[in-house]
């Protein structure tokens, strides 16, 4: 496997004092904090995951086994742990791995450009608050021509036209097409020997794990997944798990947040938890994106709104979901807020009500409440769904969690009661709540 040798040799790992192998980055820490310093404040950020201690030696003599320190709770005494700091609020925490997985045409690598434009200005990204720092992304499926027409894209739809505010640009981003790079750029590889089977690093490792160190970036984007995963097996748990294991080990070795972008299988798609084979793919990094873009029933195609969902956060609660669509006067992606589609969600509600037939809160009724609005004919604007199954999913949940929305009783046909999807009005005569 032939790699062209990065700019800068980074230099080469040392043995600390029990022989175990130190990475470039370690070698930048303060002996004292054990903080990796920062080449100025801009990226934000504190890197002292490592708290000061002393580590007992485990090795077996002769085991050539790495060496792990146990702690007890004296060696916590008169330290202050660092508490979880995040490049993206309460979605990427630093030093740790978000895997985002998307489905095709959802615009994940556009998403991807977005995001470090988003970390470059200091802005926000589809409305999350952004740390302002340094990124560096690896795309495996643009070229040199692809890579400038997205940057340009996002960067304009980000910051605006007016170049004299893409100041420091340059120290903030960096690129690397890697389209033409092929079988080389799996970051694990599959060794046989005499019958025994490992899995190492590859020399592509290691040299994105030095251009992130030369960057000193707080965020690395990968893109796409099954680029960089190779020839391991993805349904096979302990493959996915080093896989991203090894990712694990190097975003916390630098401090920087690792963002691996990829598609679902079509199980994944079909059964909604957006992942592709092994459940390691959910279980093993800390945070992970769900983003898709409904289909359209009646057209086929993806519908003009896409749905946010944060399906893991290991250090507290997930964000709720949130829909997102194409911004045709800035070409970029943004986040729908207010009061998009409610009005149509209650109109089509109080249509129901006129006509004696308000829906099901029963998922297995016909007249399930989601379906029933989804496929109600105020719903289908020249042939095309307005709300789609997801969208109508969420305003429902919002809508009954704000007490817009109640479950009642009603007489059917046969005078048998039974549950309904009820609208909650005012007393006065102003009409229905303000919803946004």
């Amino acid at each position: 496997m032939s790699v062209d040798p990065p700019d800068e040799e980074p230099p080469p790992p040392r043995e600390d004092s029990y022989g175990a192998s130190v990475s470039p980055a370690l070698e930048r820490q303060d002996p004292a904090t054990k903080t990796i310093p920062r080449s100025n404040g801009e990226g934000g950020g504190d890197k002292s995951y490592l708290m000061p201690r002393e580590r007992n030696n485990l090795e077996v003599a002769g085991s050539g086994l790495l060496r792990i320190p146990m702690l007890r709770p004296r060696d916590f005494a008169g330290i202050t742990p660092t508490e979880i700091e995040y490049v993206v609020d309460k979605v990427v925490p630093r030093g740790n791995v978000t895997v985002a997985f998307a489905t095709g045409g959802t615009g994940k690598t556009t998403m991807a450009f977005q995001l470090q434009a988003a970390m470059a200005a200091g802005t926000e990204w589809l409305g999350l608050k952004v740390a302002k720092g340094r990124s560096i992304g690896f795309y495996s499926e643009l070229n040199e021509n692809e890579v400038h027409l997205k940057y340009l894209q996002a960067v304009e739809g980000m910051l605006g036209p007016n170049r004299e505010h893409w100041e420091g640009l340059d120290e903030a981003m960096r690129f690397f097409p890697c389209i033409d790079a092929g079988e080389d750029l799996h970051l694990f590889e599959v060794v046989s020997d005499f019958g025994n089977k490992w899995i190492q690093s590859t020399p592509r490792f290691d040299w994105i794990a030095s251009e992130i160190t030369k960057a000193n970036a707080d965020l690395c984007i990968l893109d796409s997944a099954y680029d960089f995963f190779g020839d391991l097996p993805e349904l096979v748990r302990s493959s996915v798990a080093h896989f991203l294991g090894g990712l694990h080990r190097l975003a916390s070795s630098t401090g920087c947040a690792i963002v691996l972008w990829g598609h679902p299988s079509q199980r994944g798609m079909s059964e909604g938890h957006g992942y592709a084979g092994s459940t390691a793919w959910h279980d093993k990094p800390r945070s992970r994106i769900y983003m898709k873009r409904e289909i359209d029933e009646i057209t086929n195609k993806p519908s003009a709104v896409g749905v946010f969902q944060h399906m893991k956060s290991s250090w507290g609660p997930e964000i709720p979901d949130f829909n997102f669509s194409w911004d045709h006067e800035k070409k970029i992606f943004v986040r729908l807020v207010g009061n998009d589609n409610q009005d149509l969600f209650l109109e089509i509600l109080e249509a129901m009500e006129a006509d004696d037939a308000p829906p099901s809160p029963s998922i297995n009724a016909k007249n399930y409440v989601i379906k029933a609005v989804v496929e109600h004919p105020l719903n289908n604007y020249r042939g095309k769904r307005e709300m789609q199954d997801t969208q109508a999913r969420n305003l429902y949940t919002k809508l009954i969690a704000q007490g817009h929305l109640k479950i009642g009783e009603i007489k059917g046909k046969n005078r048998i009661m039974r549950p309904a999807v009820l609208l909650v009005k005012k007393d006065t005569q102003e009409g229905y709540l303000d919803l946004s």
